[in-house]
C-alpha cells in the first residue's frame, strides 16, 4: 500500500500524475501530443463513504494473490475537504465502521467492528456473536496519534480493508427492527434461519469421525510387503501378497461414542460384507465371539499393531492419540 495513514491514501489518489516524455497526451484538437495532466477530481462527497483498501493483490512474481500487511493508521475523524479543493467548507466524517480480516490472501477470518449511531458504542461482530467494547478498549483500539498537533485518535491496523465513514452534519437516524418492511424483514428472518441450521449441521459434522478398521490379516500383508523391498526383488513382484489389497470396512461414528459402539458398528459392517462377498467368510463367526473381539491401534504404513484399546475409552480421546485406524482381532 505504501501510505502510512488514510489521509495519505486519499492525498495520492487526488495527486495528479504528469504525461510528458514518451507519455505525452494525445490532444485531438490540437492534432499533436502534448504535456498534460491526468487526475481524479471529485464533484460531490456522499453523505455515506465506503472506502475499500486495497489489501489483496496479485503478486507477478510468485503469480498467486497475496495479502498487503502494511499497517495504515485510521482516523476516528476525517475532514476531506482536500477532495474538493483548497477553498473547500470543511467536511468532517466519523468513522462508523470496518471490515478486518486475519488471514492471508486465500484464507481468512473475517468480522467487523460498528459504530451504534444512536449511542455512539462500539460493537465487535464476529459470527453469530455481538459484543460491545468498553470505554478502556476504544481508547486502546483507538490512539492519539503522536505526530499531530490535534491529537487526531486512530486505529492502526494491517488487516483492515473496507472503511465506512458517515458525515458528521448528517442527522443520526435510530432504526429499529419494526422500521424494517415486512418483506425484508421476512427475507432476513429466513435468511437467518437458514444460516442457524447450517451452523447446526455444521457442528454436528465436526462431531462425526471417519474409522477405518482393517482385517487381521492386513498386518501381515504390510510385513510380506516391508520384507519384499528390503530383499530387493528377490520376492516375486506378481506374488498375491504384492498384490493384494488388505480388507477393511469403514465407519463414521461420533466423537462422544465409546470404542466398545465403534466396535459393535464395525460387527454390523463386517457381518453385511459376509452376506455379500465370500472373501469374507474368515469373518463369519466373529459376531459369535463378539466378547473377545478387540480394536487395536494399527499403522498401516508399517503394518505395526500395538495393545488393545480399552472399550470404554471415547472415540475423540482416542482420536487426539492417532488411534482411528484400527484393526480388529
Amino acid at each position: 500500500m505504501g501510505c502510512k495513514t488514510l489521509e495519505e491514501a486519499l492525498q495520492k489518489l487526488i495527486e495528479p500524475e504528469p504525461l510528458n516524455g514518451d507519455n505525452q497526451w494525445m490532444c485531438e484538437d490540437l492534432g499533436k501530443k502534448v504535456d498534460a495532466l491526468k487526475g481524479v477530481e471529485f464533484q460531490s462527497v456522499p453523505k455515506i463513504l465506503h472506502l475499500q483498501l486495497l489489501r489483496f493483490v496479485f503478486d507477478l512474481a510468485s503469480m498467486r494473490r497475496k495479502k498487503l500487511t502494511d499497517n495504515l493508521s485510521i482516523p476516528l475523524e476525517l475532514d476531506l475537504s482536500f477532495l474538493r479543493g483548497s477553498d473547500s467548507e470543511p467536511l468532517r466524517y466519523e468513522l462508523t465502521g470496518m471490515c478486518v480480516q486475519h488471514g492471508q490472501a486465500s484464507s481468512g477470518h473475517y468480522f467487523a467492528q460498528v459504530r451504534d449511531a444512536g449511542t455512539g458504542e462500539w460493537l465487535n461482530a464476529n459470527d453469530k456473536t455481538v459484543r460491545s467494547y468498553t470505554a478502556e478498549q476504544v481508547a486502546t483500539l483507538f490512539r492519539p496519534r503522536e505526530d499531530t498537533a490535534d491529537a487526531t485518535r486512530a486505529l492502526d491496523s494491517a488487516d483492515a480493508y473496507y472503511l465506512v465513514y458517515r458525515r458528521l452534519s448528517l442527522e443520526t437516524t435510530c432504526i429499529t427492527g419494526a422500521d424494517v418492511p415486512a418483506a425484508h424483514r421476512s427475507a432476513i428472518l429466513a435468511e437467518n434461519d437458514e444460516l442457524e441450521s447450517l451452523q447446526r449441521a455444521n457442528f454436528i459434522h465436526q462431531q462425526l469421525l471417519d474409522v477405518k478398521v482393517f482385517a487381521p490379516s492386513a498386518s501381515k500383508l504390510a510385513l510380506h510387503r516391508y520384507l519384499s523391498g528390503r530383499l530387493d526383488g528377490l520376492i516375486s513382484k506378481n506374488s498375491p501378497h504384492q498384490t493384494q489389497e488388505p480388507q477393511s470396512v469403514s465407519v463414521r461414528v461420533p466423537r462422544s461414542r465409546s470404542l466398545a459402539y465403534v466396535l459393535d458398528r464395525v460387527l454390523d459392517e463386517i457381518a453385511s460384507k459376509v452376506s455379500s462377498d465370500r472373501t469374507w467368510d474368515w469373518a463369519a463367526k466373529l459376531s459369535d465371539t463378539k466378547r473377545t473381539c478387540r480394536l487395536r491401534k494399527y499403522d498401516s504404513s508399517f503394518g505395526i499393531v500395538s495393545e488393545p484399546l480399552d472399550g470404554h475409552a471415547k472415540l475423540g480421546d482416542c482420536y487426539e492419540q492417532n488411534a482411528c485406524c484400527s484393526q480388529v482381532s
